[in-house]
């Protein structure tokens, strides 16, 4: 295994810069502080869960990674595979309802699920349905609870017909208490916002991986499996996976801001492997397309640094010791 604290093999170094701080040496790695100071409240739309959720827990200075030759980094950083950042397409919109905001049907495979808040011009993702994961993320006016939505399609007279439905407490813990990723979670959560890069991402990621990369196994905090796709997952990463770049990791190698501001979240929360997709593909949501454009100019070499963490567990969430940046703060009207 591998400390946070160690270097990593030289040959993997580039083309970001990994420093070391010497085996031994109590002397902090360098951050990079993002562009605005850490939040002193948050809305939970925008910023949702728990502070002790998965999805807001900074990593504990302790966190143990994986070395670079162990089957489950070797798999999260296999370069035959394509490495993306989802926004315009296979993401997540969110939609925020207005008091006074029709209620209408959401029917899950022809029975009725939910009733909801649906704001005029509310869109799936794109690629639509049938061809596409067509999510679709509908918030309350109170913006208290969110209505995920896999396979929405518009009905006809109104609402929505789909494949799975959930509704998920936006100050809940966001894992747990269902969800339509493979995980069993929240799909807003690890979900990059628009306006992080300047603002900072306090948050995990969300992470997919190739079906053949995946193991149908189960660890924290994945609690739900898609069985239609289990023979499938003939790998070595398991669904829930924490995954995160080492501490001593530098920035100034990379090309872009948003490629520093994704590397800053990955070094300092991590990800967590909550689905399946075609291929290598973290998460920004649609309006943050112009962010994600930077982010993949780096993505390639932020992947190639990446670890398996082997001690973040329920028990101990984010792994041992002192955060390495402040827990989330209260909602704005706490």
């Amino acid at each position: 295994m591998l400390s946070l604290r160690r270097c990593l093999d030289p040959l993997v170094l580039l083309p970001l810069v990994v420093g070391c701080t010497g085996q031994g040496d109590s002397a902090a790695p360098r951050r990079e502080p993002p562009a605005d100071p850490f939040p002193t409240s948050r809305e939970p739309w925008l910023w949702p869960f728990a502070a002790d959720s998965p999805w807001n827990l900074p990593h504990g200075a302790d966190l143990a990674l994986e070395d670079a030759g162990g089957v489950c980094t070797r798999s999260v950083r296999d370069p035959s595979v394509d490495a993306w950042v989802n926004a315009a397409e296979w993401s997540q919109p969110v939609y925020r309802a207005e008091p006074g905001d029709p209620m209408v049907e959401v029917w899950e495979d022809g029975v009725l699920a939910v009733t909801v808040a649906s704001p005029a011009g509310a869109e799936p993702a794109e690629p639509s349905w049938p061809d596409g994961d067509a999510h679709l993320q509908l918030v309350d006016a109170a913006g208290a609870t969110v209505t995920e939505m896999w396979k929405a399609r518009a009905r006809e007279g109104g609402g929505w017909d789909v494949d799975s439905v959930a509704v998920n407490d936006l100050r809940g813990p966001g894992y747990g208490e269902g969800g339509v990723r493979v995980y069993g979670g929240s799909a807003l959560g690890g979900l990059w916002r628009v306006g992080e890069v300047e603002t900072g991402a306090w948050h995990a990621l969300a992470l997919s991986l190739p079906l053949e990369a995946l193991s149908p196994e189960l660890v924290w905090p994945a609690t739900a499996l898609d069985t239609s796709t289990a023979a499938s997952m003939t790998g070595d990463v398991p669904i829930g996976q924490h995954v995160a770049l080492p501490v001593d990791v530098e920035m100034k190698s990379l090309r872009t801001p948003q490629g520093r501001a994704l590397a800053r979240s990955l070094r300092d929360y991590g990800a967590y492997v909550v689905d399946h997709a075609s291929g290598f593909a973290l998460y920004a949501e649609p309006p943050a397309e112009a962010e994600a454009v930077g982010m993949r100019e780096d993505v390639d070499a932020i992947r190639a640094l990446l670890q398996c963490a082997t001690n973040d567990t329920a028990q101990i969430p984010g792994g041992p010791g002192d955060r390495v940046q402040p827990l989330a703060p209260g909602f704005v009207d706490e």
